[in-house]
C-alpha cells in the first residue's frame, strides 16, 4: 500500500481531493499546512490519500497531467506504507507494482 501526499497551494487541496475520487480512490484526507522557509510562512494544504501501489501510479500520473498542476507549486510524495488496517480487503492494497524509471 502507498500512502500519497500532494501538497498544494492554499485553496487548491479540493481539486486535487475531487481529482482522486474521480479516479476511483474512496477517501482522500484534506489538510491545512504551514510552511516555514527563509524567514517566511506559507500557507497551504495537503491532500492524503491511502491507495494500492498500481493506484498510487494513476493518481500521481493524473495529477501530473491536470490542468491546474504546477510542479513550482505542488509537490508529490508517494510513501511505502508497512503496515495497515481498514475497511479495504487485502487483496485490494496488496496487488504488485511496476517500477518507474525514478524509483529505479
Amino acid at each position: 500500500m502507498q500512502e500519497v501526499t500532494v501538497s498544494t497551494p492554499q485553496g487548491q487541496g479540493e481539486r486535487v481531493a475531487r481529482l482522486a475520487l474521480a479516479q476511483g480512490i474512496g477517501e482522500a484526507t484534506l489538510i491545512p499546512t504551514r510552511v516555514f522557509r527563509d524567514g517566511e510562512t506559507k500557507e497551504g494544504e495537503e491532500v492524503r490519500v491511502e491507495v494500492s501501489a498500481p493506484e498510487s501510479t494513476q493518481f500521481i500520473e493524473a495529477v501530473m497531467s491536470a490542468d491546474f498542476f504546477d510542479p513550482r507549486e505542488y509537490s508529490i510524495v508517494s510513501d511505502e506504507v508497512v503496515a495497515i488496517i481498514s475497511q479495504e480487503p487485502p487483496e485490494r492494497v496488496t496487488r504488485a507494482i511496476k517500477l518507474s524509471a525514478t524509483t529505479i
